[in-house]
């Protein structure tokens, strides 16, 4: 019961953090998600963001 409740908050945790990462990146044109200066642009760190998440719950959304 308990392991039950904690994976149901943590999907819907993980589906409201999801939710905001895509407003956020939605508000951006194409030329700045890609847009660098001495930094990793936008698209780099959502691929590694992406890659820990699904690395680390064995899930692919």
């Amino acid at each position: 019961m308990i392991l039950e409740t904690n994976i149901k908050d943590s999907i819907e945790r993980f589906k409201s953090v999801k939710s905001l990462g895509d407003k956020t990146v939605n508000q951006l044109s194409e030329r700045k998600i890609h847009w660098t200066h001495n930094i990793e642009s936008v698209a780099v760190i959502v691929k590694h963001l992406s890659g820990n998440m699904i690395s680390q719950g064995g899930m692919t959304f």
